[in-house]
């Protein structure tokens, strides 16, 4: 559970920058060094049922964090969309009452590529989801991003072992 008076939340544009990846077209950099265990980032947008959000609508489907089983935060028109799923991430993604935030779980050098593991936030039990390529290149890379329902066994109880999952996963 994540309590905001237990961590210093530190959330400074300048912490973060946007740049081009070598192969996953934009990425979210460290401006500065980012010390583990810092929260550095809220996901910020409008919140919206799963439900109602519109297959034509403007914003992509991915640009959504979900915070509980059916609700999501609508990330479309923040730099926050451009943050990069790793099989080995740096940071991961705290959900507190409807608010998603990202916590460094090692430290973070500058310039280096701030990134989470998406299926830490993401159950879908539709047969039919679109399951993109990982481009993480990473030694324990699992060559698609899927949702937790999907990774396989060991990583979902270890990540649930470190207290890294989401009750409503």
């Amino acid at each position: 559970q994540f309590y905001y008076n237990q961590m210093s939340i530190i959330y400074s544009p300048k912490q973060i920058k946007a740049n081009k990846t070598e192969n996953k077209g934009f990425g979210i950099f460290a401006a500065e060094q980012i010390l583990v265990g810092t929260v550095f980032l809220k996901f910020e947008g409008p919140l919206i049922n799963w439900s109602d959000i519109d297959d034509n609508s403007p914003a992509y489907k991915d640009d959504y964090m979900q915070v509980n089983k059916d609700l999501y935060i609508n990330i479309a028109n923040q730099s926050s969309v451009l943050i990069n799923h790793s099989c080995n991430p740096n940071s991961i993604v705290i959900i507190e009452s409807q608010e998603a935030y990202l916590k460094a779980v090692e430290t973070i050098s500058s310039n280096e590529e701030i990134t989470y593991d998406y299926s830490l936030n993401w159950f879908d039990d539709d047969s039919k989801l679109f399951i993109p390529e990982c481009l993480c290149g990473k030694d324990n890379c699992r060559k698609s991003v899927t949702s937790f329902n999907m990774i396989p066994k060991e990583l979902a109880d270890k990540y649930i072992e470190r207290g890294l999952v989401p009750e409503w996963l």
